[in-house]
């Protein structure tokens, strides 16, 4: 019997909640081209930026999504790259790289190299209960014995560090990734980092990137989702006979 029916995944999220799942742990979601990224400050990790082979067009802070239900920030020093979003009523996509090699210099500060990904899928019928989705390690026996290398929770985010596929996001990636997903505002979010051949995105230090991206979105997002806005009955109207009830 496959894991996901053991443990009840396949109940829990619907198919299109459990594709995105899937996207963060087998890459079920395209990710698409990249768009173009300038030179790296020191050279370093050319290739890895040369994947991405077209104008970047506008570079964003932040974007909302699935009807503004989601807002899609990026940890500090990290942009949009404008041509890469995606903006449906239910549905929402994005890369994002350093502000300062997006812009050309004209924004950011230099921080780590690395490419990130945001894909934002509907989640339940409703607000959606984060207790519900499988935890970490269950997800990690997906997996072939040796391609997780760690899983944790962390906040209500799942993490996972992937030993394999990184390498086949962009040429001179480290095959090493990070995948992450969360519940927000009745959206499955979910990320990826990628860095340069033994680089610290693709040991460590993407786990870090993908906490402070959850923590940025959860923050940026408006506390009361516009599904749930429009779903609350309107209060009915004033009459002489309720306010005389209220004064009795």
């Amino acid at each position: 019997m496959p894991i996901s029916e053991r443990t009840g995944l396949g109940r829990v999220l619907r198919p299109v909640a459990l594709c995105a799942m899937l996207a963060l742990l087998a890459g079920c979601e395209a990710t698409g081209n990249a768009g173009a990224l300038a030179r790296e400050d020191k050279g370093q990790a050319l290739s890895f930026l040369s994947s991405v082979n077209r104008s970047s067009g506008m570079v964003l802070r932040s974007a909302e999504v699935a009807g503004g239900d989601v807002v899609i920030h990026g940890p500090a020093g990290y942009c949009i790259e404008g041509r890469s979003l995606k903006k449906r009523a239910r549905y929402g996509f994005a890369l994002l790289a350093r502000c300062d090699i997006l812009s050309g210099g004209k924004i950011g500060t230099p921080v780590a190299l690395a490419l990130l990904t945001v894909t934002v899928t509907p989640y339940g019928q409703g607000a959606g209960d984060p207790a519900d989705l499988p935890d970490a390690r269950t997800l990690s026996r997906e997996f072939p014995a040796g391609d997780v290398l760690a899983a944790s929770d962390v906040a209500s985010v799942r993490l996972l560090h992937l030993a394999t596929g990184g390498d086949s996001f962009a040429p001179g990636a480290d095959p090493r990734q990070w995948r992450a997903a969360f519940v927000l505002n009745g959206y499955l979010v979910s990320l990826a980092a990628y860095g340069p051949q033994g680089s610290t995105v693709a040991d460590k230090g993407g786990r870090a990137l993908l906490l402070d991206m959850a923590k940025s979105m959860r923050t940026e997002s408006p506390k009361t989702p516009a599904r749930a806005t429009a779903d609350t009955p309107a209060p009915a109207p004033a009459t002489p006979e309720t306010e005389a009830t209220k004064a009795g």
